[in-house]
């Protein structure tokens, strides 16, 4: 957070305090806060006198155990200003999350086919890379065909999946 004083004169006794919602948003580590509630959800700092043109910048980390948007919101007061100065800002928080569906015939006759499908789903917010399926298969079983670009070695089988967007999916057979 930049707080400046535009202004032409000195402004003494300054003060940021700033909020942050959810209320699991959490500020984390030594950032010089005078004050701070982490139940209400706020850091105060003081910040002294700023000179005329004069900028003070303070930085701290929240961290939140979700997904989705953390709003923040500054209120910057002084011995001679009577309102508040406020700001705001919203970050979204993105989370990875994978999902593996395989599926295959719960019965098989000895020397006929079966077919089984896997299916990677990106269910998380956050686009993945460098995604790879892994399937061991045993020994006692014989792969005729399988999905193209899988790298075999031994009995196991892998896939890469350079790019896997949020909300998609790859299939393999």
């Amino acid at each position: 957070v930049e707080v400046t004083n535009p202004g032409t004169v000195a402004v003494p006794k300054v003060k940021l305090v700033e909020y942050a919602a959810p209320q699991d948003a959490e500020f984390r580590g030594d950032d010089g806060a005078v004050r701070s509630d982490q139940q209400d959800g706020y850091r105060a700092w003081d910040l002294g006198t700023l000179a005329a043109g004069q900028t003070k910048v303070v930085q701290y980390q929240l961290r939140t155990r979700k997904a989705g948007e953390v709003k923040s919101a500054s209120a910057v007061t002084s011995e001679v200003t009577p309102e508040p100065v406020q700001a705001g800002s919203v970050t979204k928080v993105l989370q990875p999350a994978l999902k593996l569906e395989f599926t295959g015939a719960p019965t098989a006759a000895p020397k006929s086919p079966a077919v089984y499908k896997a299916v990677v789903r990106n269910v998380g917010t956050l686009p993945l890379t460098d995604v790879r399926l892994v399937i061991d298969v045993p020994e006692e079983l014989e792969v005729k065909r399988r999905t193209n670009g899988a790298k075999v070695s031994g009995g196991r089988h892998t896939w890469p999946i350079p790019k896997l967007p949020a909300g998609e999916a790859q299939e393999f057979n």
